[in-house]
């Protein structure tokens, strides 16, 4: 008889902090929370914020956006539109809608539906983000660049009204009983953003600099408790210092994306924990975390380990700055190129997501984690929820993936302020695809175990503890697995992973005496 696999997790050595799991609003939240019935808004939100019907998301990012929608731009520019681009994400509201216009707070009034749907089911954890200025403060006059504004769309002279803009928005939503936590003004800087498809603007490294030091200095100001943001880096790679970058492949052009922005437009695009963390004079400016998204390095390659030895590199580099070790932020995530194309509201694609969730966990120790698209219309593999409607009096349909399940075994269970602390297993060569992870709860007692089996073939596992029995909730390629919770089982009693499934077991206050070793299979 085959024997259990035996885990033994040790609560005396701890990693990083849990700030949060979340996702995005964009583009979807706003057209759906100003159409949709009241019954349906809710089904939605008690799906992505409920801790008992849903998976519990502790943060939500709202999408502060340029104005004038990309349909119009695009109209009236000589710049042609992506092919096949999604309406949604090229009709984006802006609460100042041109320069010399008064602020429209109606505006965004679906996104700001969801936003107090997050509020009233107890999600603290609020991110501003921002795609691209406003389109009356860029160079070209939209809200994407293109090939002529050389390292930024940013017009010259523009940063003080970009910043004053930004307050204006984060003292109204303080005013009016929800603060943001935390502004991000920056994504993803080192991709050129110059096709149309969607709001986006490039920031070399100096670019970069200048807003977040008024930015910084504004925010003190006004003596708002939201902190700074950055980079929302497109690629680890941009993250990593040349020498790191380098150990991983032989090709460290393509650490920006790339899209050889240093060549074509000047300036630096890459190397952000050093650029960054390494400088005082921008440390102190903002909150001591970077953020980064898990693009392109999802799945090994034949030269290099783009799933664990990238995630190594970027921890150590974070840890090597000189100073407090920075936190890692994995802020946006889905599966693209053609990996993308297709929804797969099945187990494919929440398995692969899966693993990407627990590497960046237990390889880059990053203590946030946030999928994009909470809410998708597409076909394509970038939804936690997706719908069939497009335009009021469509049908308001509502088709749960399994991704968004997976993410609930995290979010729902391991919350803000839980521990991660090792683990260690008695795999065999036929075993190693099981991945498993343990949290300390904020309370201080409860364990939290996460097991991911990729693998065909169902496994036994056993936990050992005194004195206290396990929680089981179970996602499965199963139709009614999803979250699925189990009956209790007994520390000593042996119990089956399903094979392509996700188990998270919580175990209820426990002592947590470092001197006991603790044996979990």
């Amino acid at each position: 008889m085959t024997q259990p696999i035996i885990f033994t997790a040790d609560p005396s050595t701890t990693f990083q902090t849990i700030e949060h799991f979340g996702a995005s609003d964009a583009w979807s939240a706003d057209p759906i929370g100003k159409h949709w019935s009241e019954v349906n808004k809710n089904k939605l939100a008690d799906l992505l914020f409920s801790q008992d019907s849903g998976i519990g998301l502790s943060a939500w990012r709202f999408n502060i956006g340029g104005g004038m929608g990309l349909m119009e731009q695009i109209t009236s520019a000589t710049a042609p539109a992506a092919p096949g681009a999604d309406p949604w994400r090229r009709a984006i509201d802006c609460f100042k809608p041109a320069a010399a216009a008064p602020y429209d707070w109606s505006r965004h009034a679906g996104q700001q539906w969801f936003l107090r749907a997050a509020q009233a089911r107890g999600v603290e954890q609020f991110i501003a983000f921002v795609n691209s200025p406003p389109y009356w403060m860029t160079k070209n006059g939209f809200s994407y660049a293109s090939e002529d504004v050389g390292t930024s769309n940013l017009a010259p002279g523009a940063v003080d009204s970009f910043v004053g803009f930004l307050m204006d928005v984060l003292a109204h939503f303080h005013d009016n009983g929800i603060d943001f936590h935390h502004i991000s003004p920056i994504n993803e800087p080192s991709w050129d953003w110059n096709n149309g498809s969607q709001e986006g603007n490039r920031y070399s490294n100096e670019d970069i600099r200048r807003v977040v030091a008024v930015l910084a200095d504004r925010l003190r100001e006004r003596r708002l408790p939201t902190r700074i943001s950055v980079a929302e880096a497109a690629e680890i790679g941009a993250m990593l210092d040349d020498s790191s970058y380098r150990q991983l492949t032989e090709n460290p052009a393509a650490a920006y994306s790339g899209h050889n922005n240093e060549t074509k437009y000047g300036g630096k695009y890459r190397e952000y924990i050093r650029e960054f963390l390494a400088d005082p004079s921008f440390a102190d400016r903002i909150d001591h975390h970077l953020a980064y998204h898990s693009y392109f390095y999802d799945r090994p390659t034949e030269t290099e380990d783009r799933l664990v030895h990238a995630r190594e590199l970027l921890r150590n580099n974070a840890a090597s700055t000189g100073r407090t070790p920075a936190r890692l932020w994995q802020t946006e995530y889905c599966l693209l190129g053609k990996d993308g194309r297709g929804r797969d509201l099945g187990m494919d694609s929440a398995l692969r997501v899966a693993q990407v969730i627990h590497c960046d966990l237990a390889y880059a120790n990053a203590s946030a984690w946030s999928w994009w698209l909470a809410i998708s219309r597409n076909d394509y593999k970038d939804g936690l929820i997706y719908t069939d409607y497009t335009n009021p009096g469509d049908e308001e349909t509502i088709w749960p993936s399994k991704i968004l399940w997976i993410l609930g075994h995290y979010s729902r269970f391991i919350r803000p302020g839980a521990v991660r602390c090792q683990m260690s297993a008695t795999y065999t060569t036929q075993q190693s695809d099981i991945l498993a992870s343990a949290y300390i709860a904020p309370n201080g007692a409860d364990l939290i175990y996460v097991f991911i089996n990729m693998s065909n073939e169902a496994h036994e596992l056993r936990i050992q503890s005194k004195g206290s029995t396990l929680t089981p909730y179970l996602t499965s390629p199963a139709a009614d697995d999803n979250l699925r919770p189990l009956p209790l089982i007994p520390t000593d009693a042996a119990f089956t992973l399903p094979a392509r499934s996700v188990l998270t077991l919580v175990e209820r206050k426990v002592s947590l005496n470092p001197l006991v070793s603790r044996v979990i299979a």
